[in-house]
């Protein structure tokens, strides 16, 4: 028996459909335990949680210094379609990913962080 998942967005004065899926719920269940099983990663001891929730995935799109922290709804979407279908995610994850772990990066170097350090120290002289 087929199950029917239908993800509606607001858009202004009216909803859009995201997507349409239909399949069963064996399916659907399988494709998210392999999606579960594609993120599992070996967690620290104090990390209590048992697999990689996917809003935490989603978030580690978002750059620490916005002011408007939220993730894209589009994404957010794509990334459902993608586990529910058991196909490919989106490259824009990937590219998120890719350029807050790069922001991060730059944020934390060691040339910049002397520089952040001499600015510290010029403002306290």
């Amino acid at each position: 028996m087929n199950i029917h998942i239908l993800a509606l967005s607001p858009n202004a004065a009216r909803l859009s459909v995201r997507f349409y899926l239909t399949n069963t719920f064996g399916a659907f269940a399988c494709n998210i335990e392999r999606h579960y099983q594609d993120v599992a990663i070996r967690r620290p001891n104090y990390d209590t949680t048992t697999f990689l929730p996917t809003w935490r995935l989603l978030n580690q799109t978002i750059r620490a210094q916005s002011k408007n922290a939220k993730v894209s709804a589009e994404m957010a979407g794509a990334v459902m379609k993608a586990i529910l279908n058991d196909t490919a995610y989106p490259v824009t994850l990937i590219n998120g990913i890719k350029g807050t772990e790069k922001t991060s990066r730059a944020n934390t170097s060691p040339a910049r962080q002397t520089n952040r350090d001499s600015a510290d120290h010029a403002k306290r002289i």
